[in-house]
């Protein structure tokens, strides 16, 4: 008989994405998934450490599950970010941190891994059918924030290439997807480590793919935004591309923003807010 899993999965789009890479992975290695946590062999959490609310909330779940033992799988974020509160609470659950959840199905059997470091081209259970959440990197690049728990639970930072994000969700697009979700920790510096941005040349190359669907592009920080705001808002006029835009603008004041290490100041933040209403003046903020 099969081992059964059964599987919470919390927080940001990445780890949705993360969460549906386990279940697909594990699905592909013969388990069963349930959603029935009492006819479960194993409990997998996918955990978010975004905020001490969340956090806290994390630990509830945890606790509820640590008489598990080894069979409680503690993946996500707080396996590294807050790995001590977590070893208190459940001391035999087994710590699966973010970048290695490729692994899932041999940390539950206790073998040796190595975890493919770029999450793509992987199998899925998806949360909604038509919606395919895509990773294009993995960290975050400034990782200089005084306030944030991400150069912890996601430490160093790696774009993943062009050709295998469009790859990616070609391939989405065949299995039925007509949403794709371009997610990582901050998109604003997708490609950097190249030597320049490659987040215009991303979106209009997944714009240009057949067929009828759109792309919501992820949360960017402003610092990386300036020097290619032209060119990142003519990639947005794509018919494919939602005109939408996350952009944190985490405060009004420029104290404050130096005092929380944000990189750039108030009046950067509107010079990429007004360069994208010159063009969509009806276009979504989220912040």
């Amino acid at each position: 008989m099969a081992h059964r899993v059964y599987a919470e999965i919390y927080g940001c789009s990445a780890n949705q994405a993360d969460g549906e890479i386990a279940l697909g992975l594990l699905k592909s290695k013969g388990y069963e998934l349930v959603d029935d946590e009492s006819k479960a062999d194993y409990v997998v959490l996918v955990t978010c450490a975004v905020k001490k609310p969340t956090s806290d909330r994390m630990i509830h779940r945890i606790k509820k599950f640590a008489k598990l033992g080894p069979r409680l799988v503690v993946a996500g974020c707080m396996a590294t970010g807050e790995t001590e509160r977590v070893k208190k609470t459940a001391p035999q659950a087994i710590l699966l941190p973010p970048k290695e959840i490729t692994g899932i199905s041999a940390t539950i059997e206790g073998k040796p891994f190595e975890a493919k470091s770029i999450k793509l081209g992987l199998p899925r259970i998806r949360k909604n059918p038509v919606i395919s959440i895509v990773p294009v990197s993995e960290g975050c690049r400034w990782s200089r924030c005084s306030f944030c728990i991400v150069p912890f639970s996601r430490p160093g930072y790696e774009s993943y290439p062009v050709r295998l994000v469009v790859e990616e969700v070609s391939n989405a697009l065949a299995e039925g997807c007509r949403e794709v979700w371009l997610t990582s920790q901050d998109m604003g510096s997708y490609g950097l480590e190249s030597g320049r941005n490659l987040l215009p040349e991303l979106i209009e190359s997944i714009n240009q793919l057949p067929g009828k669907f759109f792309v919501r592009i992820g949360m960017m920080n402003p610092i990386y935004l300036k020097p290619l705001i032209h060119r990142l808002v003519e990639s947005f006029r794509g018919e494919k591309i939602f005109k939408f835009i996350h952009l944190p603008v985490q405060s009004g004041s420029d104290k404050v923003l130096a005092d929380m290490r944000r990189g750039h100041d108030v009046k950067i933040f509107r010079h990429i807010l007004s360069r994208f209403r010159e063009t969509f003046p009806e276009i979504t903020l989220s912040t």
